[in-house]
């Protein structure tokens, strides 16, 4: 199954979203790409290429919809993606198989997650949350999945590191909406947050 969504989300911004069901070599076929057909098989596992895979057709069809030109998408010193040849193009990529997801906006920071809610989550998220966000999640796995999706946007959007997940990275809860913050050096930047549900995968990204 090719291409589950191509949403806009303003007219610099949009998501892709892809349901993998292709096999390895559809998957390399319907890219196309000489170097990244190198690229991917840096992973050892069928499953991680092909997540790698159907995540630069997402980026490949948002910089179409957007009449992008890009040659590759290369990585800075803390790891995060940007496109060769339109580098003030802001990017993210997710995976959880069997879905991938990115975004694009032609200028301003973005940040994409995907997730399947785990039990391990419950474990794992009081050591990253405050205790007012963790009242609101209560011992829902929904919830839970939110702020753990929610935190891993933000960190998307700042992608340097030396960031503390509970501290420097907070979400607001309104009725209307969550809001994330990044609060580091004194400054605190702030991030609408919108997510979507699909077969059981929660998916997170923000939007100006």
């Amino acid at each position: 199954m090719p291409l589950q969504h191509i949403l806009p989300i303003d007219s610099n911004s949009a998501w892709a979203f892809w349901h993998i069901t292709e096999s390895l070599d559809e998957l390399r076929h319907l890219l196309g790409h000489e170097e990244w057909q190198q690229e991917y098989q840096q992973y050892k596992f069928e499953e991680k290429q092909k997540e790698w895979l159907a995540g630069r057709l997402c980026i490949t069809a948002l910089c179409t919809q957007h009449g992008i030109a890009m040659s590759h998408i290369e990585k800075d010193e803390n790891g995060k993606p940007f496109l060769g040849g339109a580098p003030t193009v802001e990017i993210s990529l997710s995976h959880a198989y069997p879905y991938a997801g990115a975004i694009l906006h032609t200028s301003l920071p973005v940040g994409i997650d995907i997730e399947a809610p785990k039990e391990k989550m419950r474990r794992i998220i009081p050591r990253l949350c405050q205790e007012s966000e963790l009242e609101w999640a209560g011992n829902d796995l929904s919830r839970l999945s939110q702020l753990w999706s929610a935190k891993e946007v933000l960190y998307k959007i700042y992608a340097k590191r030396g960031l503390d997940f509970m501290r420097d990275l907070l979400i607001e809860f309104n009725e209307e909406n969550i809001i994330g913050l990044i609060n580091k050096h004194g400054e605190v930047q702030k991030y609408s947050l919108q997510f979507h549900t699909f077969d059981k995968h929660l998916i997170c990204f923000n939007h100006y």
